[in-house]
């Protein structure tokens, strides 16, 4: 199966992306660098992600209800939304920032790892 093993170099390759653009965002001390790192690479890396990944779980007949899916959209969701907020202003940095990051970051990969279904928490 070609294009499963393709679909899964294009999914791992936007994860790497997208954590690289992350945490590329709380390393640099510029704040154009840091927008760079969200708007150029960790957003085009989400998107190769969430492509690859709906397109995965097409393939595989997976169903999109599956809490590791919605979870890993949502947590992703929420932390593109925090590196964006981030990036807007110069002051948004430090540990309020690092935090949810690095947690949404370790949620995200977590759930893609894991996979939970439904049965494994109690529905």
């Amino acid at each position: 199966m070609l294009r499963y093993e393709l679909l899964r170099f294009a999914k791992f390759a936007g994860v790497l992306t997208f954590a690289g653009g992350a945490i590329a965002s709380l390393l640099a001390t510029e704040l154009a660098a840091r927008r760079v790192a969200v708007h150029r690479v960790a957003s085009f890396g989400l998107l190769v992600t969430w492509v690859a990944g709906y397109l995965l779980a097409d393939l595989l007949a997976r169903p999109l209800s599956s809490p590791w899916l919605l979870g890993g959209f949502a947590l992703s969701f929420v932390l593109q939304g925090v590196l964006t907020w981030s990036v807007a202003d110069d002051g948004r940095r430090g540990l309020r920032v690092t935090g949810p990051v690095v947690g949404l970051l370790a949620g995200t990969l977590a759930l893609m790892i894991w996979r939970p279904t439904w049965a494994m928490v109690g529905l």
